[in-house]
């Protein structure tokens, strides 16, 4: 489900070659997936805090991650 479309986004970015001069170094992306427990039980900023946080550890793991809680 999510982290495969999230393998597929970052491979996609990975791929592409951005600007006029092709940079000679692919663009490449990190991203953080939370799920709670229950979804009726977490407040929408609680989502985007715990979010941003499981983002955090992807990128303190090196460039080109994903991370799911």
């Amino acid at each position: 489900g999510t982290i495969v479309l999230a393998e597929r986004l970052r491979d996609a970015v990975e791929a592409r070659r951005f600007g006029a001069g092709q940079l000679p170094n692919p663009i490449t992306i990190s991203l953080g997936i939370f799920t709670p427990a229950e979804i009726t039980d977490i407040e929408p900023e609680a989502l985007i805090f715990n979010t941003a946080a499981v983002l955090r550890q992807a990128k303190a793991q090196g460039r080109n991650q994903i991370l799911a809680n």
